[in-house]
């Protein structure tokens, strides 16, 4: 994370990357995690699931208050195991598509995108040499043709908008998940529903897989993923289980090549023995891991026998404990604004991109994250002219909002793969479109500019201006002005 971007270029790429951040962003910046964990905090889809596993947790135990809440995890963890769907890597390849390694190292920076890279072929390896690795996790033929699945790590919105890509399933699920947003949503469910402090949860992650690490009042839990979950009594009888040779190698078995430590209070990246996860909180996480497992995991033994260097935290722990109070996603967004505006540029900051609101400060950060969609290039190839531009707007027939709601922003690759998006989102995929042209005129793409009011969305170029709820010409916008972009806002 870049918390003192030197200049507009720098700072706007920065927020490009909180607003859509994928798994080689979130290699290169774990605090990424971070970042989602907030938004999702600020998010009121959140809060509804939230109350949906709590009546489900009281319908079990209508009576019994301590057993309610010495369970409310276990319930939490369930719920999102059943009622969320995992998408496997060739899965997110057949329907969201793959991008260029080539442009991807490019965009950011080659050494930090091979490390990453390393660590997933050596994940992938593994799973070939246990025998498991079925068709739908096989990237080895996407690789070897220079590209790879585009796994965008979403909030909880983002995971039911994927909803759409399951056709006309009968029982859809109420989300669509990777690995890293299971780690963040458990996250988050698990400070609101059982009061698990921000400071009390741990990320055990390669890029290639996420884990969560959660305690409370001597409690604790592991999450690898869906379908698996354990407390201490499930994870001490799978290490007794016949077979089994201990709780290092069923950790190994779920996470070989564990490279970082990722909590809200910073990383610890293993290889390196960097942390800017202060001494007292790993000291803490150590001890309590320990007392989980049952072993100090290899690797960190490795780690802290090699000696760990730590660094500036990324976040001060007295913040967390403002997120531990938090009574719904409109206080949330209040708590996360007011420190936001104290801390520019920290993932509080970010969090207000990723949950993609339209009031913010460098709103060029959408502009920019829009023009990397590999979608979106692939349809301003076919523009040379504002007719066309409007055409490939005109062919989305859906006219829900992408994220449930109107102040939230879709970008244009997710409004061009889920078909829909009301007249902010396609206002934005009109705008990047014709930015994005080749065949357009810079002079008259200089002078364009999309501008979102409160009840319209307009588009101007070549002198034209057009409202997108009906793609129809019009004289005088009007409204309070919510958000406005020109092509100079990659810059400011």
């Amino acid at each position: 994370m870049n918390v003192n971007a030197r200049t507009s270029s720098e700072r706007i790429e920065t927020l490009s990357r909180a607003a859509n951040p994928a798994l080689f962003e979130a290699a290169i910046d774990p605090q990424l995690l971070t970042v989602l964990m907030l938004a999702n905090l600020m998010s009121p889809t959140l809060w509804q699931l939230r109350d949906k596993v709590l009546a489900r947790a009281h319908a079990k135990y209508p009576n019994e208050d301590h057993l309610r809440q010495a369970h409310i995890t276990l319930e939490m963890l369930a719920y999102v195991n059943q009622h969320f769907t995992h998408n496997y890597p060739m899965n997110t390849a057949q329907k969201v598509g793959v991008a260029e390694l080539s442009d991807i190292r490019q965009r950011l920076g080659a050494a930090g995108v091979d490390d990453a890279l390393d660590l997933i072929r050596q994940h992938f390896h593994h799973r070939d040499e246990q025998g498991l690795l079925t068709p739908a996790l096989d990237i080895f033929p996407v690789l070897e043709q220079g590209n790879f699945p585009i796994f965008n790590y979403s909030t909880i919105d983002g995971l039911r908008a994927m909803r759409r890509l399951l056709g006309h399933k009968k029982h859809k699920p109420m989300g669509v998940t990777i690995c890293a947003d299971e780690a963040t949503l458990t996250a988050t469910l698990a400070n609101i529903l059982h009061g698990i402090s921000f400071a009390d949860i741990f990320l055990l992650a390669t890029p290639a897989h996420y884990t969560t690490f959660l305690r409370k009042d001597g409690e604790r839990f592991w999450c690898n993923g869906k379908p698996e979950f354990f407390d201490k009594h499930t994870w001490d009888k799978t290490c007794a289980a016949p077979g089994s040779t201990g709780p290092q190698a069923a950790f190994a078995a779920r996470l070989p090549f564990l490279d970082r430590l990722i909590s809200p209070l910073g990383t610890l990246r293993i290889s390196t023995g960097e942390s800017s996860i202060p001494k007292p909180a790993l000291d803490r996480f150590l001890d309590e891991s320990r007392a989980f497992f049952g072993c100090t995991l290899d690797l960190l033994k490795q780690a802290v026998d090699s000696g760990i260097t730590f660094q500036t935290p990324s976040i001060d722990a007295s913040d967390l404990r403002a997120l531990d109070r938090l009574s719904g996603a409109d206080h949330a967004r209040q708590v996360i604004s007011d420190l936001a505006k104290a801390q520019p540029m920290s993932v509080f900051d970010q969090a207000l991109y990723c949950i993609r609101d339209l009031d913010v400060p460098y709103p060029g950060a959408y502009l920019a994250a829009a023009l990397h969609g590999t979608k979106l290039r692939g349809a301003a190839a076919r523009v040379a002219s504002w007719a066309d531009a409007c055409a490939v707007v005109d062919t989305i027939a859906g006219s829900e909002p992408v994220l449930g709601a109107r102040d939230r922003l879709a970008l244009p690759d997710e409004v061009l793969l889920f078909q829909t998006g009301d007249d902010v989102d396609k206002g934005l995929l009109l705008f990047s479109l014709l930015l994005a042209s080749a065949a357009l005129d810079e002079t008259e793409k200089a002078s364009a500019q999309l501008r979102i009011t409160d009840h319209a969305t307009y588009c101007t170029f070549q002198g034209q201006t057009i409202d997108l709820r009906t793609l129809s010409p019009v004289v005088t916008p009007t409204g309070r002005d919510r958000l406005i972009l020109t092509q100079a806002s990659l810059n400011t």
